[in-house]
């Protein structure tokens, strides 16, 4: 977007012959980046696995032997499973709570309870808790979502499983 400012600014400060010099030059830079770049390595799953049967975990130090690697024991697809349903489960008590939040709003903003001006002493009184019952939903639902990511995450569910 800021190349694109920079352009307009320049066709409105520059003429046409300059214009076309900047051009060609930005041209003639890419192009010499480009061929000056090698290409990028592409690693494949294959590339993977031969790379690790024949590499160490990592370096032995002297006087010790290296452990043996262990296969994984890990289910990949049933702990996907278990924390798709997890952040299922944890949609719905969100959605809960954002209902009841909305339902507090909507209390709030209702006619019968004005702003603070011209309210009786009770009726303040009644603002005051329902503004605090809202804060407080508010509250518990940051806190409710920080501690499924932080569970998830010591759990050992990968984050495209919680999207």
């Amino acid at each position: 977007m800021k190349y694109l400012y920079l352009v307009l600014i320049l066709c409105e400060s520059t003429s046409p012959d300059a214009l076309a010099t900047l051009a060609r030059a930005e041209r003639a830079r890419r192009l010499a980046i480009r061929t000056a770049e090698r290409p990028a390595q592409v690693y494949t799953n294959a590339d993977l696995v031969s790379h690790r049967s024949t590499s160490t975990s990592s370096p032995v130090s002297p006087g010790k032997k290296p452990r043996p690697r262990r296969a994984s024991s890990r289910d990949l697809v049933a702990e996907e499973r278990h924390w798709r349903k997890e952040k299922i489960a944890h949609e719905r008590d969100l959605a809960r709570i954002d209902a009841r939040i909305s339902r507090l709003r909507t209390r709030l903003s209702t006619s019968s309870l004005p702003g603070s001006r011209g309210l009786s002493p009770r009726d303040r009184a009644q603002r005051a808790l329902l503004e605090e019952a809202l804060d407080a939903l508010l509250a518990d639902r940051a806190r409710l979502h920080s501690r499924f990511l932080e569970r998830a995450r010591k759990g050992g569910a990968f984050p495209g499983w919680l999207r």
